[in-house]
Formats: C-alpha cells, structure tokens, sequence
C-alpha cells in the first residue's frame, strides 16, 4: 500500500500541488495525466525518495516500485 497524505511541492516559490492525498492499494492501477509542468514527474520521483518535499507524507508499506524516467 502506498500512501499519501497532504503533499505539498513547489519550485521557485510556485506550488506544483498542494496538500493532494492518496491511498494506492496493491493491485491497483491508475493513470497520472496533466499537462506540462503540472508535477507529474515531480510526485512520482518524490514518492521514490529522489527528490524533496515542502510538507506532508508519503508512507509506502510491503511495495516495491519501479520507474522509469522520461530521460535516460
């Protein structure tokens, strides 16, 4: 289980999002669509642990996850 609880991101004083929450079951699926620039690379390499965030948490239980970057 992954979850999230009031994520916060911002680069150069700009919020990405603010406080979004989640809980992924194991077995689920889902799809992560917006457009450019609106965080999407940011929350999943947060969730990796690669990069910072302002405030709330991520708690990953049991899962193991794989990602793949847009730039290799």
């Amino acid at each position: 289980m992954i979850i999230i609880k009031n994520l916060s991101i911002h680069i150069s004083g700009d919020y990405l999002f603010e406080k979004i929450s989640f809980v992924l079951h194991k077995g689920d699926r889902f799809g992560l669509v917006g457009p450019n620039g609106s965080g999407k690379s940011s929350l999943l390499k947060a969730i990796m642990g690669q990069i910072e965030y302002d405030n709330g948490t991520i708690k990953i239980e049991s899962e193991r996850i794989g990602y793949l970057p847009q730039e290799i």
